[in-house]
């Protein structure tokens, strides 16, 4: 067998632009925003100002309003192009105003980006530019500091730089594996219930009626375990300590780290974004007072997202909503033979929560009674759902569906069932990204699968960034497939830490690794160490 051999390093750089990788200065930016509203294509763009198209598609996508922003990043440029002919000169100069500097080197994390996005949402969107002189007038000054701290670190070399390199989409996964790390015992098989380490996320009643003890007991038991988990955070090297350092730029600024914190928690757990900020601070070292100080932040910070938008952006927002759809139901694995969805009123959610403890709940209007969630990220599937004009009729919680993993029969419940007015039915798991590759969560899906298939059902696995079928389609760059290959090859299996080493030093993304783990069939258990398919777990 012909040994496989990774491209040098060295040779896929040197065919790169001559600016790939560099900092994007402010008046090159305002140079690309005067040359995207001329109509230059992405290759003119991108010849111009000797980057990659990526690159340049990227810029693109900071630069455009967070509701506005296209569902595929290969088409920012022309939206971003009919953004600036659309409106005046005041919301192109708003953008280019609160332009942050972006680096692409491995040290540089982003978060303080997505609250930038968030503090001039609605400024973008309405061409009012006072109401958000103070937010990111002080994000600005939080960014200066932070890369004046890093310029002093930045010929460390990319595999010492491991703690730097993590960012936002990293966070559930150093949760994740810090509460995994803790002894076994019972302080962290609550913490590993309330995270949904195996499983639904359960409520302190839920724990509590497992183990024939009170709420307030187990409350008691999970600020314990909390403590724990903070004091992890002093250890270098831990994944508290890598999530410390990386909270590090808005230590001192409670609302913007609140802002940050409902992204991170909205896009990267699959539980309700206060216990999801309380468990990403905890980790990080943040004492319980600290804590709860910047947890009470959320509703306001909620409640300031939720302003009535005009007449274009609600008109963008619908558009999104169908295109979403749509994508999702051409996305979805379909039987060969396609049943009628029963009737709405056969429907019922066979698991409910208390809603005070970990979950949330709305008043559908196209149902006319109230529908429960468990996570932002639900939430927003939910929320399209319920806008949507392909959708007749969903119902949250709709099935208990049997699966086998590691020797162990286990129950699931599928998040919501869609009934379409084309008449087909629909049963869609919605996962963060980065779970979907989790093996225990692919066991999920094929029972899932199999199991909407037998009903004439179709089947779909979704994130607010994706689809399970882009992950299993996306092309992962032939030289790092091979480059991650051999290494799992070599070493047995990667940890976390490994991964996140890899990534660094070879400039694999998030999603390349994600879609490489599925794609080959490797195994990714709940610590997040990877081994080859069919090898045994390491001890």
């Amino acid at each position: 067998m012909t040994e496989l051999k990774p491209t040098p390093v060295a040779a896929i750089v040197s065919s790169r632009p001559a600016r790939h990788g560099a900092p994007w200065e402010k008046d090159e930016v305002e140079k690309l925003v005067e040359e995207i509203q001329r109509g230059l294509t992405l290759s003119e763009l991108a010849d111009r100002h000797q980057r990659t198209h990526a690159g340049i598609t990227g810029l693109a996508v900071r630069l455009i309003p967070p509701t506005l922003r296209p569902d595929s990043r290969a088409r920012s440029v022309d939206f971003l192009a009919q953004y600036l002919r659309e409106n005046n000169d005041t919301a192109k100069q708003l953008l280019v105003a609160h332009f942050r500097a972006i680096r692409s080197a491995p040290d540089k994390s982003r978060v303080v980006e997505q609250a930038r996005d968030l503090a001039i949402l609605s400024t973008a969107a309405e061409h009012q530019i006072e109401s958000t002189a103070t937010v990111p007038a002080e994000i600005d000054r939080i960014q200066t500091q932070d890369m004046r701290a890093k310029s002093v670190v930045s010929t460390v070399p990319a595999t010492e730089r491991v703690e730097s390199y993590p960012n936002d989409t990293d966070v559930g996964t150093l949760v994740t594996v810090a509460t995994s790390d803790l002894p076994r015992g019972r302080d962290y098989e609550v913490l590993g219930m309330r995270l949904g380490l195996d499983g639904q996320s359960l409520t302190l009643a839920e724990i509590g009626e497992k183990y024939g003890v009170s709420s307030e007991r187990v409350r008691q038991i999970q600020e314990r375990a909390l403590r724990k988990l903070a004091r992890g955070a002093r250890c270098e090297g831990t994944p508290g300590s890598v999530l410390k350092k990386l909270l590090e730029p808005l230590r001192k600024n409670d609302r913007v780290l609140a802002i940050w914190l409902l992204e991170a928690a909205s896009s990267g757990f699959e539980i309700p974004p206060r216990l999801a900020a309380k468990f990403i601070l905890r980790t990080a070292g943040y004492t319980k007072a600290r804590t709860a100080q910047v947890v009470d932040l959320l509703p306001a910070v909620r409640r300031s997202r939720k302003r009535r938008p005009d007449g274009l952006v609600r008109d963008r927002a619908a558009k999104r909503v169908e295109s979403n759809v749509s994508r999702w139901l051409e996305h979805s694995e379909w039987p060969d033979i396609v049943a009628p969805p029963p009737p709405a009123a056969q429907l019922s959610a066979l698991r409910m929560v208390n809603e005070s403890d970990i979950a949330g709940s709305f008043h559908s209007y196209k149902l006319g009674r109230t529908v429960q969630y468990e996570s932002c990220l639900e939430l927003k599937v939910l929320t399209m759902l319920e806008c949507s004009e392909r959708v007749a009729y969903y119902q949250e919680q709709p099935a208990q569906i049997s699966y086998s993993f590691e020797g162990r029969q286990r129950a699931y419940f599928p998040d919501v069932f869609v009934a379409t007015t084309d008449g087909r039915g629909l049963l869609i798991e919605v996962k963060p990204t980065d779970n979907m590759a989790l093996s225990v969560n692919r066991a999920k899906a094929d029972a899932g699968r199999a199991w909407a298939h037998t009903r004439g059902w179709g089947w779909l696995i979704v994130s607010d960034r994706c689809t399970f079928r882009e992950i299993e389609e996306h092309v992962v760059p032939a030289a790092r497939w091979t480059l991650l290959e051999n290494e799992l090859k070599t070493r047995g299996f990667l940890t976390w830490r490994d991964t996140l080493r890899f990534r660094a030093k070879h400039g694999l993304t998030r999603f390349d690794f994600t879609a490489y783990i599925v794609q080959s069939g490797a195994n990714l258990d709940r610590a997040y160490r990877v081994t080859a398919p069919n090898a045994p777990y390491p001890s």
